[in-house]
């Protein structure tokens, strides 16, 4: 997939309207100083914020920019720090190569849906 033949929204803080993506995604670092758990759970943008749950509680930085790619299937963060991580939408594929074995249980799926419902619907907590 090449990033730059997809459509792109670009947010700039303040963000007045909170944003909020109903999704799953698999948190990408782009700097070893900041380490993020691998997964983002419904993130949301609000003023000068990214915000998102993880299996492991509630994750909160402050941005410069958020450019949405791919109909909000990626959003590449560019923190106030400089740091740059990307959320990619977690597919069954993309979770089975570079989360499974990061995660609690070690859960295995069927299909993309009972993936994300897993994590939408907080069932990791069980």
């Amino acid at each position: 997939m090449n990033p730059t033949s997809l459509t792109s929204n670009t947010l700039t803080p303040p963000v007045k309207s909170e944003v909020q993506y109903e999704d799953v995604y698999f948190i990408e670092n782009g700097a070893k100083a900041e380490i993020y758990g691998p997964i983002a759970i419904n993130p949301t943008i609000f003023q000068h914020a990214i915000s998102w749950n993880d299996t492991s509680g509630n994750k909160q930085l402050k941005f410069s920019k958020i450019v949405e790619l791919d109909n909000k299937k990626i959003l590449k963060i560019t923190t106030k720090k400089g740091v740059e991580i990307t959320l990619i939408a977690l597919t069954l594929d993309l979770f089975n190569k570079s989360v499974k074995e990061l995660v609690s249980g070690n859960p295995n799926f069927k299909n993309d849906q009972e993936l994300k419902d897993y994590y939408l619907q907080g069932k990791f907590l069980q």
